[in-house]
C-alpha cells in the first residue's frame, strides 16, 4: 500500500500541475521574456517607451510567478495531504511512503514511466 501512496503522490502532482496551468504559465513566461528582450534590443523605441513596457512586463511576470509558485505548492501539498489522510486511517505509513519516493528503485521506475508517458503523448499529438 505504501508504493500506491508513493505513486499517487507523483501522479497527482503531475495532474495538479496540469490542472493549475503551471506548465502553460511557464511557457508564457518564456514568451514574455523573449518579448521583453525584443523591446530592450529595439533601437526605434525611446528609453521612456522601453521603461513603460518593462514596467508592464514586470507586473505580468510577477503575476505568473505567483501563479506558478502557488500552483506548484498546491500540486505538492494536496497529494501529500491525501497520503497523510490515508495514514490517519491506518492504511499506510507516511514515513514509509516518503522513504519509497527517495529510493533509487522508485526514482528509476517513475523516470522510465514518465519518459514512456511523454513519448506516448508526443507521438499521439505530434
Amino acid at each position: 500500500m505504501d508504493w500506491f501512496g508513493a505513486f499517487s503522490i507523483v501522479i497527482f502532482f503531475v495532474l495538479f500541475l496540469k490542472l493549475f496551468k503551471v506548465v502553460s504559465s511557464s511557457k508564457q513566461v518564456i514568451n514574455l521574456a523573449r518579448t521583453t528582450l525584443g523591446v530592450v534590443k529595439n533601437k526605434e523605441l525611446t528609453d521612456l517607451e522601453k521603461e513603460k513596457a518593462m514596467q508592464r512586463y514586470s507586473v505580468e511576470l510577477f503575476k505568473y510567478f505567483i501563479m506558478i509558485a502557488l500552483g506548484c505548492a498546491l500540486a505538492l501539498v494536496i497529494p501529500l495531504g491525501f497520503v497523510s489522510g490515508l495514514e490517519l486511517l491506518g492504511l499506510m505509513s507516511f514515513d514509509n511512503v516518503l522513504a519509497i519516493t527517495l529510493s533509487w528503485q522508485f526514482i528509476l521506475a517513475t523516470t522510465l514511466l514518465g519518459c514512456l508517458a511523454y513519448y506516448l503523448v508526443v507521438k499521439k499529438h505530434g
